[in-house]
């Protein structure tokens, strides 16, 4: 994310690229793998019932739509097999806007 100086009319937005190792699984190939990700303002508040993003199969990145720049966010990425099994992953990474 590139932070411009000086006065910016409305809201600032940014845009956060996410990017991971593919997963593993013995029956789906890598290209078959979906991703979910989890988002929220507030750290360990995830709901893992109900994924903010889903990837295409296969992908190892994300770009979020434009968020407020103003909040930190912190992400969960949980890989999907074809038979609907998601792993169990809690790490969570937080991003903020460099801006603020």
């Amino acid at each position: 994310m590139t932070c411009i100086p000086g006065p910016v009319d409305g809201e600032r937005t940014g845009i956060y690229h996410l990017a991971w190792a593919a997963a593993h699984d013995n029956l789906t190939p890598q290209r078959g793998i979906r991703y979910e990700i989890f988002q929220t303002t507030t750290p360990g508040t995830e709901t893992f019932s109900h994924p903010t993003y889903t990837t295409r199969p296969g992908a190892t990145s994300f770009a979020t739509p434009p968020l407020p720049a103003n909040a930190a966010y912190y992400f969960v990425v949980r890989a999907r097999d074809k038979a609907g099994n998601t792993d169990h992953n809690r790490r969570q990474l937080r991003a903020n806007n460099l801006c603020f």
